[in-house]
């Protein structure tokens, strides 16, 4: 299905920095470009919810004094959201799992792969490269089914 906002891609960037509070205003900034996009409701929640996880670990890991970088791509296969940071290299487990329940923390790409068609991570030079890739459904498709 064609992305409602476009039948090309789209890329729209931004930096934050590695702040907890900077996640909050990252997510508002996501949340309003999948709105204006004509995304429904569900599919907005979902690429919020994989994001936030992407960049907070992004935050968490990126090295003292350096961006994290978060690019939204809107194509017709999906909305793909790619946050880079400068940290130690990761791999995606695969498949990604769930930790114990009680855990504290380690949901975050597992909560992703779940969400997204496809996660990618490369670490090259010194950056992590974090890509999900989720299907869009517009508000105007979505409206059509009532």
């Amino acid at each position: 299905m064609p992305s409602p906002r476009t039948t090309t891609d789209e890329v729209v960037r931004f930096t934050i920095e590695p702040s907890p509070t900077r996640v909050v205003t990252a997510r508002r900034r996501l949340r309003a470009l999948l709105v204006d996009a004509g995304l429904d409701d569900g599919c907005v929640a979902d690429v919020v919810l994989a994001s936030s996880e992407l960049i907070t670990n992004a935050v968490e890991s990126a090295r003292p004094g350096s961006d994290v970088h978060v690019e939204v791509t809107f194509a017709d296969a999906g909305v793909t959201v790619t946050v880079e940071n400068e940290g130690p290299a990761f791999h995606l487990p695969i498949p990604p799992a769930l930790p114990d329940p009680s855990a504290v923390r380690g949901r975050g790409l597992a909560i992703t792969s779940m969400l997204a068609e496809h996660v990618r991570t490369e670490h090259v030079g010194g950056r992590n490269r974090v890509s999900a890739t989720l299907p869009v459904r517009s508000q105007r498709a979505t409206s059509a089914g009532d």
